[in-house]
């Protein structure tokens, strides 16, 4: 689907539209000329509509618990919507797993894979880059970003899409589930 979201009386809203559709790849129409009202009730649907259709894979409630239990802590550093990633979150129970989910926002005006965005994540969880692992499945947002900030890299490619990667975005380990994390663990 390829559409375009404007809504000229509420640049907020804008912003979070833009932030959460682009995080989930799908794009919605929204023409709102003075009608902010309609474009919140739509946003309102999408974050109840994408919380309801995610769900984990199966490894990752195991992992999160295994995290847990060896006192590791965890966040959640995303380009998405924080709404819809707390809902997704607490609906999926793993919500209290985390310390913190960041998200740009107006407080916070960054994205990945900005170096800042990963340092700003490195301050809240109160660590250092050479004692902070970073997971993603994105070569240019997660692994180039986490690479940048000076943090121990994990790809996890689950269909091994990703070959032949160069320079920051080679991760400093590949993996096709959360499973395989325990050996960096044991």
């Amino acid at each position: 689907m390829l559409n375009l979201i404007l809504v000229e009386d509420n640049l907020k809203l804008r912003a979070a539209l833009k932030a959460g559709l682009e995080a989930t790849g799908d794009v919605h129409i929204i023409y709102d000329c003075g009608r902010g009202e309609q474009a919140l009730d739509y946003w309102k649907y999408m974050i109840e509509e994408y919380s309801e259709k995610s769900k984990p894979f199966e490894d990752v409630p195991e992992m999160l618990k295994f995290f847990a239990e060896n006192k590791v802590k965890m966040a959640i550093v995303s380009n998405g919507d924080f709404e819809i990633i707390n809902n997704r979150l607490q609906k999926a129970k793993l919500d209290h797993y985390f310390e913190f989910v960041i998200t740009p926002c107006e407080e916070i005006p960054l994205s990945k894979p900005n170096e800042a965005f990963f340092n700003k994540s490195l301050e809240l969880i109160n660590s250092i880059p050479e004692k902070t692992i970073y997971v993603g499945d994105n070569p240019e947002a997660d692994i180039m970003g986490g690479n940048k900030a000076g943090m121990f890299t994990v790809l996890i490619d689950r269909d091994d899409l990703f070959t032949g990667l160069e320079g920051l975005e080679i991760p400093n380990k590949k993996i096709k589930s959360f499973t395989e994390l325990k050996e960096i663990f044991s």
